[in-house]
């Protein structure tokens, strides 16, 4: 499984496994500008290179590797900050409940992690709760042993 990461000039316009759909963003608010250089400046302190937006303000895309418990512990620490993910780039079942076994297994590593929302696998942290990037990763390198990845189609 993958998360392409779609940054806008003004919106992360989603999160998703394996590029599904790919209608074009609507145009984005600007609070939406706020949050995406909040996300992208977020990603960046966790050690993920976010590009900037292309020529003509198109989106960027980053394609992340959910087996990278650093990709991950990035994902999770960054998550307040990602809008959610559009319906048709909704994760498939075996893909969201690997995601809630996962924010088990983080809970069971002593990480306040939050079950992620419905149609998303985005495991995020509970509000307020800080953890080093050492100690997201290392908690994901542990859960990711024990929470297999699901088979790319996924279901």
């Amino acid at each position: 499984m993958r998360y392409a990461m779609i940054l806008g000039a003004a919106g992360v316009v989603g999160l998703a496994g394996c590029g599904r759909g790919s209608d074009a963003p609507s145009a984005p608010s600007s609070v939406d500008a706020q949050k995406v250089a909040q996300y992208r400046q977020c990603m960046r302190s966790a050690g993920v290179d976010v590009p900037d937006p292309g020529p003509g303000n198109e989106p960027a895309v980053v394609a992340l590797s959910t087996s990278d418990p650093g990709n991950l512990a990035a994902l999770s620490a960054c998550a307040r900050f990602a809008p959610p993910v559009d319906a048709q780039d909704a994760p498939s079942d075996a893909e969201q409940e690997r995601a809630l076994k996962l924010a088990e297994c983080l809970r069971g590593q002593g990480i306040d992690a939050k079950d992620p929302d419905a149609g998303s696998t985005i495991v995020s942290l509970a509000d307020g709760a800080t953890y080093s990037h050492e100690k997201l990763t290392t908690a994901y390198s542990v859960c990711n042993q024990q929470v297999p990845a699901v088979p790319d189609g996924g279901e």
